[in-house]
């Protein structure tokens, strides 16, 4: 019988720390959240900000939408893979991350 190598799984990685415990999908409420309060409350003040300066398009690209049916599929996607995702990395490290994300997705569009 063929013995588990036990060096392939690191312990150190297992540990639950307070910046990659999974705090209730804490990220993920607040982005999806912060995208439903944009959109029903924000909107014209975000394309406002927008064409007064392009540089404010950088961090709010992710909250603008055209239609409550494009809102709601960006919803859905976002919660779909963002469960995994969260849940993977921690609510901390989640959140850094999509900040992280949100200006260099609109710099690549």
């Amino acid at each position: 019988m063929k013995k588990i190598d036990t060096n392939f799984f690191n312990p150190k990685q297992k540990e639950i720390k307070w910046y990659n415990r999974n705090f209730y999908y804490l990220a993920t409420i607040l982005f999806i959240g912060a995208m439903c309060l944009t959109y029903f409350m924000f909107q014209n003040q975000i394309a406002e900000l927008v064409e007064k300066s392009k540089y404010f398009n950088l961090l709010f690209v992710s909250f603008r939408h055209d239609s409550l049916g494009h809102l709601i599929v960006n919803c859905f996607s976002f919660f779909v893979v963002s469960l995994f995702l969260e849940r993977h990395f921690g609510s901390i490290k989640y959140l850094l991350l999509t900040i992280v994300a949100i200006p260099l997705s609109s710099i690549s569009v």
